[in-house]
């Protein structure tokens, strides 16, 4: 067994290459990790992390420096040809995260650097599974239900969405023909135990905000009636199990699977929640979704606040996200997210380590 792996090191991979190690098969296996070079010293401090918990295992590994976007991701053709010759299991997590990114940036890593991951699973001789992680917001600006293994959506709130729903199309494509699971996270949030995080976005937005605001004598709230929007927030434990889980259930094959929370608070009482945690203050007054949307789009104000202009469009789209495979395979396990409100005192204090 052989798992070559994209996407190393990140929020999600690296944890998830933690717990897939827990595994005896995974453990023997032999790796290739795929990474960015700017960020191999990185990815060789969490290898040599990883090889203090399983001692050895380093050994079995090789770092391979690539760029997803280039055909034969830069390596030269003997080299494609040796690790598509020995891969079984091909994990594709690498992606660009960021709801303002450019049209043409998210072609380039979140399209063609599928394409190319793509080209190598087709090359690989007999693959036994292919893990693609896409995202929930491939929905666009759907409303209402979507199922799981729906994937038709004409518009899209940002360039992000569209990328993903693009590269999904494309794996589609194959997933009949390649024993594929496809994964769905919402909005992951940091480690529910811990507070751990590595990046501040999604839910972290709600904190940067009020961090900025703390000193103010004046914290809006939002307008009854508006933020009605689920807010979907998963932790990065959850997500990683659900995955690692997944991975190594037959029946997982072949199927698609939103990894979404199956209680969700809506968008305004998440903002309340956080307020409320993070300052120990309630809202004085309200601010309607529309005047903070255009106060955002004034010069520096989204800058300042550390906020991405595009995450209002979430407080309104109301969109429900069946669970209908996870609730068939994982919730039986006891694989299921927290409640937001349980975790958040460990997820402000997560933050405020970040911050320090």
């Amino acid at each position: 067994m052989h798992v070559t792996f994209t996407g190393f090191p990140g929020q999600i991979s690296v944890p998830l290459v933690t717990r897939l190690l827990q595994d005896e098969t995974y453990r023997e296996a032999t790796w290739t990790l795929l990474v960015e070079e700017r960020r191999l010293p990185q990815a060789e401090r969490h290898m040599a992390h990883l090889d203090r918990l399983y001692p050895g295992w380093a050994q079995k590994v090789t770092l391979r420096p690539g760029d997803l976007s280039s055909p034969h991701f830069g390596w030269d053709p003997s080299l494609w040809q040796e690790e598509t010759r020995r891969t079984t299991h091909l994990f594709h997590l690498a992606a660009l995260y960021d709801l303002s990114v450019p049209k043409d940036v998210s072609f380039r890593v979140n399209i063609l650097g599928t394409e190319r991951v793509l080209e190598f699973l087709k090359a690989i001789p007999e693959p036994e599974l292919f893990f693609y992680v896409s995202t929930a917001y491939v929905s666009g600006t759907r409303e209402g239900i979507v199922y799981e293994e729906e994937l038709d959506t004409l518009s899209f709130k940002n360039w992000y969405e569209w990328g993903k729903y693009e590269a999904e199309r494309k794996v589609r494509e194959i997933h009949t023909s390649v024993p594929t699971v496809i994964v769905r996270p919402t909005i992951v949030y940091g480690d529910a135990r811990t507070g751990a995080t590595a990046k501040l976005d999604g839910l972290y937005f709600f904190f940067q905000l009020f961090h900025r605001l703390r000193f103010s004598p004046w914290i809006p709230g939002i307008p009854e009636g508006e933020g009605q929007a689920e807010g979907q927030f998963i932790p990065r434990d959850y997500t990683v199990e659900a995955m690692a889980t997944l991975a190594q259930l037959p029946e997982a094959r072949g199927r698609t699977f939103h990894l979404a929370h199956p209680r969700p608070y809506t968008m305004r009482e998440v903002y309340h929640l956080v307020l409320e945690t993070y300052l120990g203050r309630k809202p004085r007054g309200t601010l309607s979704l529309r005047h903070f949307r255009r106060l955002l789009h004034l010069p520096g104000v989204a800058a300042w606040l550390k906020i991405a202009p595009e995450a209002v469009d979430y407080f309104d789209v109301r969109v429900h996200f069946d669970r209908s495979n996870t609730e068939a395979l994982l919730d039986p396990r006891g694989i299921v997210p927290p409640d937001l409100k349980e975790v958040l005192p460990a997820i402000a204090e997560g933050f405020r380590r970040f911050k320090l």
